[in-house]
């Protein structure tokens, strides 16, 4: 008689093959609400192309979209604050534009790749992480949509304010503090920023297992911070 088999047979074509990343869209929007998936995800598909292109376009979209009128004011007012000639401020307003739209995107690209450089070096080269410049490059290109998406938040209340250099940060909401070098550098803690920091914070802990999610957000926190306490020494 013959015996029925017990024994499961291995089928090499049932093997799980790693998770896909999410479509970009899904990324761009679960980096709002679930970043710590989309990180993990960016661990073994680290897709940082989609992302940047679509941070830049958002970036470019906010200089087009801000009223040239707007503009043109905030740099008449910032000159005859610092004792200028505003005589020309039509054409330095034009030619401003011009050069913030083509800045804009130019600006963003060579910003995240210097950030994802300052990454690597932090992370891989110092503290021994065994994250790729690849992959702090996915982290930051995705985690910063969270900025480029801030850039058309606060397009509104550069509007109504009619003040194009406006910038939603801590020191937004501490507008008693009195005028100097640590109101400056609140000033300059843009909101939008942090948040997307700690993103990439998120992101830098998904990248090495033995890093906590606090301990890596607490590292990140130090560049926004170093950043601001710069600009607030020039004062912008």
């Amino acid at each position: 008689m013959d015996q029925p088999e017990t024994a499961d047979r291995a089928d090499p074509e049932s093997t799980p093959e790693a998770p896909k990343l999410p479509s970009l869209p899904t990324r761009a929007l679960n980096v709002f609400f679930s970043p710590g998936e989309v990180m993990a995800g960016l661990k073994d598909n680290p897709a940082w192309v989609g992302a940047l292109v679509v941070g830049a376009a958002l970036t470019v979209s906010g200089a087009v979209l801000l009223p040239a009128e707007i503009l043109e004011a905030t740099m008449r007012q910032q000159i005859i604050e610092r004792g200028g000639s505003a005589d020309n401020i039509e054409t330095m307003a034009r030619i401003g534009r011009i050069v913030g739209i083509g800045g804009a995107a130019v600006f963003w690209f060579v910003m995240s790749a210097a950030m994802a450089g300052l990454l690597t070096l932090i992370f891989a080269f110092i503290l021994g992480d065994r994250g790729r410049y690849k992959q702090y490059l996915a982290v930051l290109a995705h985690a910063f949509l969270i900025s480029a998406v801030g850039v058309l938040a606060v397009l509104p209340l550069k509007i109504a304010a009619q003040d194009a250099s406006l910038l939603l940060s801590v020191g937004t909401f501490l507008p008693f503090l009195e005028e100097g070098y640590f109101a400056r550098v609140l000033g300059f803690v843009d909101l939008f920023g942090l948040w997307s920091w700690a993103v990439v914070g998120i992101g830098v802990a998904a990248l090495e297992p033995k890093r906590t999610v606090g301990g890596a957000v607490g590292i990140v926190m130090v560049i926004p911070i170093a950043l601001a306490m710069i600009f607030g020494i020039f004062g912008g």
